[in-house]
């Protein structure tokens, strides 16, 4: 094959889930192209979760895996900041260096890094086995942090919105006295010189900018939407069309499709119609990982299913209810949606109760998993499978 084909494409199966477990199987070393392991009709929640967990020596190596990389790319973040700081000839002057170093190191800590490793993960899987090496896996992890970075920003951005005439906290304010500078905008241009730093001799170099000017664009356009629709009283604007475009723009893009359409340009992958398959099918993920969060909020009487609520967020919680609900119900959902009021919030969470939301959610996750297997198992060019179990294990919820 060409530099840039993809390789192990998976023997196709004799239907679309065991097609997916077959992944898992291979991954593990079990050979034999018809072992069937499903019996009458699997539910979203039994799968791919029992194929993940039926061998435990598996699952921990999987996960001690996972942690090493995590380590690995975690590691990384001293380097990132001593290149945007200390050895930066650019910025004459040691206190505005200092603050920057604090606005990175304060806001990039932490957490699981989903989308950076989504971004190494994919990279692994799409290059050239002679490709995968220690330099273009360091390549891979710097341009999994400018992921990481770019959504942080816009994290930061809607936060510092949403906080307006709150106290900030103490690294929010230059070191040197009470002068507020804008740390989400300090992070997205840094971001974009890492990015010109590693990259600019690259091949794939405009290309990975306009996916990120693009993204940050498109992420911003959908928290106006987001912030229009929650404005709305009437609750006129909650709509499925409206919920999916927020979705899309704040979800899908950054956290799905962005990673991926990045790996495949740094492995050298051009064709059309495969970055045409792969954009569908991971914004229809993110769909389905947001209505999932949406519920699982409500479901798991997590504090953020009442922000939800007294926030007046557009979720698809709000939006199917009120593809249900009679004229009075209607009234009762706008008067008591968009209250911090806990008598109010109960009130709606009943509401939804009383409309059946939990069952209809179930209807819907796994005809959507359904869906999504369906469509992994139909693409064309076959892109490897794993790419998209990836997404589906580590960010879909399975309680």
């Amino acid at each position: 094959m060409t530099k840039g084909s993809f390789r192990g494409v998976s023997t196709v199966f004799t239907c679309v889930k065991c097609s997916l477990f077959g992944e898992l199987l291979s991954r593990r070393g079990t050979t034999g192209a018809t072992r069937h392991v499903h019996s009458s009709r699997t539910c979203f929640r039994d799968f791919p979760k029992a194929a993940l967990t039926s061998d435990r020596a598996h699952i921990e190596a999987r996960e001690s895996w996972r942690k090493k990389e995590l380590h690995n790319f975690i590691t990384l973040l001293p380097d990132i900041v001593q290149n945007l700081t200390q050895d930066n000839k650019l910025y004459e002057y040691e206190s505005a260096n200092k603050w920057l170093a604090q606005v990175l190191q304060h806001n990039l800590q932490g957490g699981e890094k989903k989308r950076g490793l989504s971004l190494l993960q994919s990279y692994r899987i799409l290059a050239a086995p002679e490709d995968v090496e220690p330099n273009n896996i360091r390549k891979a992890q710097i341009m999994g942090w400018c992921v990481e970075m770019l959504n942080t920003s816009l994290l930061m951005t809607v936060n510092a919105l949403d906080k307006t005439g709150e106290e900030l906290p103490d690294w929010y304010y230059e070191a040197s006295g009470k002068n507020v500078y804008d740390p989400a905008r300090i992070i997205e241009t840094a971001m974009h010189k890492l990015l010109w730093e590693t990259f600019s001799r690259e091949p794939y170099y405009s290309n990975a900018q306009f996916l990120i000017h693009d993204t940050t664009h498109k992420a911003m356009m959908g928290h106006v939407l987001d912030r229009q629709t929650r404005g709305d009283h009437s609750l006129d604007l909650f709509t499925m069309n409206r919920y999916s475009a927020i979705v899309q723009y704040t979800a899908s893009h950054p956290s799905f499709k962005l990673p991926v359409m990045l790996a495949l340009n740094m492995a050298g992958i051009q064709d059309p119609e495969i970055h045409r398959q792969a954009s569908t099918i991971l914004k229809e993920m993110g769909q389905f990982y947001q209505v999932q969060k949406d519920n699982h909020n409500f479901e798991s009487d997590n504090p953020t299913a009442e922000d939800d609520i007294a926030n007046r967020k557009c979720s698809w919680l709000a939006v199917v209810a009120l593809q249900r609900v009679t004229k009075a119900q209607r009234e009762i959902l706008q008067e008591n949606y968009g209250s911090e009021d806990p008598e109010k919030i109960r009130t709606v969470k009943n509401l939804y109760h009383e409309l059946g939301l939990p069952s209809v959610f179930k209807r819907y996750e796994n005809h959507s998993y359904e869906l999504l297997c369906t469509q992994i198992q139909q693409i064309s060019r076959g892109i490897p499978h794993r790419i998209f179990l990836h997404f589906l294990d580590k960010w879909t919820h399975r309680d």
